[in-house]
């Protein structure tokens, strides 16, 4: 156990633990069968033994429904730490790493998230409360657990069920499948009655398997992938432009929550996540958390790279405009080198809180890829709503003027202003 981990210390953490008197609710049945069995034995009013097994079923049901769900928890604060070895209750190792399985941040409306640690194997997960999600990220990194260091892999309903459609489709042809065989059998009479009925059991079988069929999703720190029915699609983050959660009523007795992946294409593909008793609930909250955390992660290492790809680092300014139009274009892109997108490079030339200097290299490579009015029509409106001088200059210039040496000038004013409002910020008063 590393000395300098700040996890070490519990300061923050609870750990999250069933409540007695919620659990001793289940008891009630149990007790009610005993007083039944007194009574009946007292009374020979054998009824009351009739009821005894109903009540004992009843309280295992109960129980073990309260065990699960665990409603109004008890937080017992130091009581846990983290740590690459695991998690301690107390100076006990309790959760060896290599008994981990995975491990998620749970948002909790109205309340502090926790962190549902899974184990290998049969048991239930361990939950500990933490202050803020950024804290459960850290509880996850220091087990090696967190979006950005291991892949999680979720079982989803059946994709039969992502659209109401897809649904109706299905009933459809199962409906119209029993209408044809029954109408064969009344036609062809006692010949085919004993033989027809078993002709649909092949297409009942499949009717049955899909709608049954899992939906396999592994979040990875490059894509999504799925898989169901044998059939396999990966989905890299880049083509992903955002992930949102949902809920839908489709009946009056039937809800669904999931996430919808939002790619740049336009395409939108339905994730259900669950039905009824868990809209909205903690399973839901876990993986549409853990598919955004994954996104965002991408989103910075990407936006991080692009940043460094416009960069002038030592190269001469004409040079520098060069490659950056080059860039902008797709000239500059073979198999080593991508190119960058241009959504990312709107990103950048938009974002008022981004270097001025990364706003206005954004700007010039937006200018070399700039075939459509719109591209152009956003650089106009990302100058307009900048006060700084040199670099509104910079962004009209990028969208209106192809010429390499002009727009060398307002990149070389820009970069000095950088430079000189730097100085200024490290003038002590």
């Amino acid at each position: 156990m590393s000395d300098d981990s700040k996890l070490e210390k519990p300061v923050k953490l609870a750990l999250i633990r069933r409540n007695p008197w919620i659990l001793g609710i289940s008891a009630l049945p149990l007790l009610t069968a005993f007083a039944f069995l007194g009574i009946g034995l007292y009374s020979t009013q054998w009824i009351f033994l009739l009821l005894i097994p109903h009540l004992l079923i009843m309280a295992g049901a109960l129980f073990a429904m309260l065990w699960i769900r665990n409603p109004r928890p008890r937080e017992v604060e130091d009581a846990v730490s983290v740590s690459k070895e695991g998690v301690r209750f107390g100076q006990t190792l309790a959760l060896p790493r290599e008994r981990i399985e995975a491990g998620f941040v749970v948002p909790r409306p109205g309340k502090r998230p926790i962190v549902r640690i899974e184990k290998k194997g049969i048991g239930l997960p361990t939950e500990i409360r933490v202050e803020n999600e950024d804290e459960g990220r850290e509880v996850l990194r220091e087990l090696g657990l967190d979006a950005s260091q291991t892949i999680a892999s979720f079982a989803l309903p059946s994709r039969i069920h992502a659209r109401i459609r897809t649904q109706n489709i299905f009933a459809g042809i199962f409906i119209i499948a029993f209408a044809l065989l029954f109408l064969i059998i009344l036609i062809t009479g006692s010949k085919f009655n004993t033989v027809g009925p078993f002709l649909g059991v092949p297409g009942f079988a499949f009717l049955l398997f899909a709608l049954f069929t899992r939906t396999h999703l592994r979040v990875g720190a490059d894509g999504v992938a799925l898989r169901w029915f044998g059939r396999e699609r990966f989905i890299p983050y880049d083509e992903v432009a955002a992930i949102e959660p949902y809920e839908e009523q489709r009946t009056q007795w039937r809800h669904w929550a999931g996430v919808h992946l939002k790619l740049r294409s336009g395409e939108v593909i339905t994730l259900p996540i669950a039905s009824v008793g868990d809209v909205g609930g903690p399973r839901t909250r876990l993986v549409t958390r853990r598919l955004q955390e994954a996104l965002a992660d991408h989103q910075r290492g990407a936006r991080a790279s692009a940043e460094a790809r416009l960069a002038r680092g030592e190269r001469p300014m004409l040079a520098w405009v060069r490659e950056l139009r080059q860039a902008g274009s797709g000239a500059a892109a073979n198999h080593r080198v991508a190119p960058v997108p241009t959504d990312r490079l709107l990103e950048l030339a938009e974002d008022p809180r981004a270097d001025p200097v990364t706003r206005a290299s954004a700007a010039v490579a937006l200018g070399a890829a700039a075939e459509s009015d719109d591209i152009r029509d956003r650089l106009r409106v990302a100058a307009r709503a900048t006060a700084a001088p040199r670099l509104r200059i910079a962004i009209e210039r990028a969208a209106l003027v192809d010429d390499e040496a002009q727009l060398a000038e307002a990149l070389a004013e820009v970069e000095a202003e950088a430079k000189n409002s730097d100085k200024n910020r490290r003038v002590t008063y």
